[in-house]
């Protein structure tokens, strides 16, 4: 290239071009330097080679495509990252040729905006990829806690309907019943569904108001107990005050305590017992439900939260749900000897 040429080019680009010696020292650049780095061009050249300008990290990828570049190999679309005057890193991506003086020719464009752009895009596309497993994660949870209680609705409904005739009153009755208690959970998991759905996308809004908790209580208990009776189970309350107020979202609220009442009685055999509680500590209102069921074993408890590995959606709402009012949801377990769930709603608003 002649010199005029290499002058010409120096001038009217906005591309950074530079000559380095076969040591890396700049011996001439354009504008472009200085208006992208901010440094002047006097002090870039006061740099003894512009390995002193490359990020730590990229130096040695760096060093080892300079070598080769000197051995007469052209380097197209090398990327590496310059530090600028105000501290912070540049990325370029850089065309080099070694002359045949054997100085280096170097063509640098900035690529900054075109890595943000990229970093944007792999965010996306992370989302993209969350909101699918996401996705996948509901079918296979609405497949699963459906398919019992569908399978019980069509199951003794049919049977009403092949046997009704010879049915006693109090016969229809029970599978009356049994049909009513399918449809029941049905409907409260169909609104589990939907609420963990919301959690999901950031849609619940909460409210949070004082109410009484022994109400809330003492309204779920009588619509549940006849779930926990039909299976043979106990049912204890123990309460120490008349009225226990708390500060939440009262939906919330009760989405939690139908959910661990619902899970006691789904856990606990014929003959069991499940005590309810509710207690006051220093720093919150406490409502503990305890059962008589198979327990968890440690290494299963740490998965009760989770709606794949528990291949529930309930326990895992009713944390979130806890969380979102500044509660706290725990459990206690021990294979072979019940288990027992915490709800603690903090005394302060």
């Amino acid at each position: 290239m002649k010199s005029t040429e290499l002058e010409d080019m120096f001038r009217v680009t906005n591309d950074m071009l530079s000559v380095v010696d076969q040591n890396g020292r700049f011996l001439k650049l354009n504008e472009s330097w200085s208006r992208v780095l901010g440094y002047s061009l006097e002090e870039i050249y006061t740099h003894p080679n512009f390995f002193e300008l490359v990020h730590p990290e990229d130096k040695v990828i760096t060093a080892e495509t300079f070598k080769r570049i000197l051995k007469g190999d052209m380097v197209k679309s090398f990327e590496n990252r310059y530090k600028s005057k105000e501290g912070s890193y540049i990325w370029f991506n850089w065309d080099s040729v070694i002359l045949p003086n054997g100085n280096v020719f170097s063509s640098a464009r900035d690529m900054s905006e075109n890595k943000e752009r990229q970093k944007e895009l792999e965010f996306l596309a992370a989302n993209l990829e969350a909101a699918n497993r996401d996705k996948d994660q509901f079918i296979s949870i609405l497949a699963h806690d459906l398919r019992n209680p569908f399978n019980t609705l069509l199951g003794f409904s049919q049977y009403l309907v092949e046997n009704i005739g010879s049915m006693s009153n109090d016969e229809v009755k029970e599978q009356a019943h049994y049909i009513h208690d399918a449809s029941e959970k049905t409907l409260f998991l169909l609104e589990d569904i939907l609420l963990w759905s919301k959690l999901k996308v950031g849609k619940l809004s909460i409210c949070k108001e004082m109410f009484d908790l022994t109400e809330i209580c003492e309204l779920l208990i009588q619509y549940l107990k006849i779930s926990a009776e039909a299976k043979g189970i106990s049912v204890e309350c123990r309460q120490k005050e008349e009225s226990y107020p708390v500060f939440a979202d009262k939906n919330m609220i009760k989405t939690i305590i139908r959910n661990l009442f619902s899970n006691a009685v789904k856990f606990t055999h014929k003959g069991g017992r499940i005590i309810l509680e509710v207690a006051i500590s220093e720093k919150s209102t406490n409502f503990i439900v305890s059962d008589t069921g198979d327990g968890i074993s440690e290494s299963a408890l740490q998965d009760i939260w989770d709606p794949i590995k528990s291949k529930g959606l309930g326990l895992s709402i009713s944390k979130e749900l806890a969380e979102l009012n500044g509660a706290s949801l725990s459990a206690v377990s021990t294979a072979g000897a019940g288990s027992s769930f915490k709800l603690s709603i903090p005394n302060s608003q």
